[in-house]
């Protein structure tokens, strides 16, 4: 079974960014005293508050950073929510037995904006239609429900690595004819 998770580093770095813009922040209010109105000081108490928690959350993912897939002989768990933009839940399950094609391609992708980004994705191509919507838990945005994009560039195995694995396990699979069955 191969496991891909989010990268420690990027939690690391919003951990990081909250804890030092939390401290500054928090150091500047009680420096300041009362010589703020209380509407701006309760705002910026607010908001250190805010980044306080984006530091926990930071911390609490990289000590255990979230799941991103589970691949092995049957197929993949995908586990990547687009309306959320994070990597959580109970996942979908593609089986192996209904790609037929597996490739590392740059797509466009909509951002945490509206600004539309090219990132690198591994790209299963399906022989029919998928088991689940494919615009909610697809990496990169497509108009087809026979391509399915699993995000290869922020997870412990990225690119060429996490190409090779996967193949590797699809090949073993369909060696096997195991069916799709999902626990």
């Amino acid at each position: 079974m191969q496991l891909v998770h989010s990268r420690r580093a990027i939690s690391a770095f919003l951990a990081a960014c909250c804890g030092l813009l939390a401290a500054a922040a928090g150091f500047a209010l009680v420096r300041a005293g009362g010589s703020l109105p209380a509407p701006v000081s309760g705002f910026a108490w607010l908001m250190v508050i805010l980044m306080v928690v984006g530091l926990l959350i930071g911390l609490r993912d990289t000590w255990r950073p979230p799941l991103m897939y589970r691949a092995d002989e049957r197929g993949v768990t995908i586990f990547y929510q687009a309306d959320r933009r994070r990597f959580a839940g109970p996942g979908v399950f593609l089986p192996w037995e209904s790609v037929t094609k597996l490739t590392l391609e740059k797509r466009i992708c909509r951002g945490h904006t509206a600004r539309k980004v090219n990132i690198w994705v591994v790209v299963c191509a399906l022989d029919r239609e998928a088991p689940f919507p494919v615009a909610q838990h697809s990496s990169a945005c497509e108009d087809e429900d026979h391509l399915v994009c699993l995000d290869a560039v922020s997870g412990t195995l990225s690119g060429e690595e996490m190409l090779a694995r996967l193949r590797d396990l699809w090949a073993r699979g369909k060696r096997r004819g195991r069916g799709a069955k999902f626990p």
